[in-house]
């Protein structure tokens, strides 16, 4: 899988685990993979219960929170979300 396509240069990254949302904001600029901004944020108890994301609003308003701190603009994102199910 092409992370990046010929046309864009620009990508969010998001990283869901059972205590933190982490977020990175990265480019391609002349072949090279250049991190612009990160941020990671603790997961408040109760969001994830038995392995399982019981509150994805909250878990929204994190990454909302993350991204705006981070100055991240862009539309593209991958995510990871750990977890066996």
């Amino acid at each position: 899988m092409r992370l990046f396509t010929s046309k864009s240069r620009h990508l969010i990254g998001v990283d869901i685990c059972a205590t933190s949302v982490k977020l990175v904001d990265i480019e391609r600029q002349q072949g090279m993979f250049h991190l612009k901004s990160y941020g990671i944020e603790r997961l408040p108890e109760g969001i994830v219960v038995d392995k399982l994301l019981v509150d994805t609003e909250a878990v929204g308003h994190i990454i909302a929170g993350l991204a705006k701190r981070c100055h991240v603009s862009g539309s593209s994102a991958a995510t990871a979300v750990s977890g066996q199910q």
